[in-house]
């Protein structure tokens, strides 16, 4: 399920307790709560799995950044050697 689904999910889950109440309905109610608990865990594994490959992505990006200013670098020493 995309994540927005279920962010759709929790906002129905957290909705659910006005149709299901404890007092009538502890049943419904207690599944309710623990698929919103659920939801809410999934959501967050996601965040942070996403958080860390956009390290890992940010910290890739850099490593070419400075691969590349060091090899440019050897190519300005480079030709200013053969001018000399």
């Amino acid at each position: 399920m995309r994540e927005s689904g279920f962010e759709e999910a929790v906002a129905a889950y957290r909705a659910a307790p006005e149709e299901w109440t404890r007092e009538a309905t502890p049943h419904w109610h207690g599944i309710a709560q623990a698929n919103l608990a659920r939801c809410l865990a999934i959501l967050e594994q996601r965040r942070k799995s996403k958080a860390r490959r956009d390290v890992a992505l940010d910290r890739a990006q850099l490593e070419r950044q400075r691969r590349d200013n060091r090899e440019a670098r050897s190519v300005m020493s480079v030709n200013r050697i053969t001018k000399q």
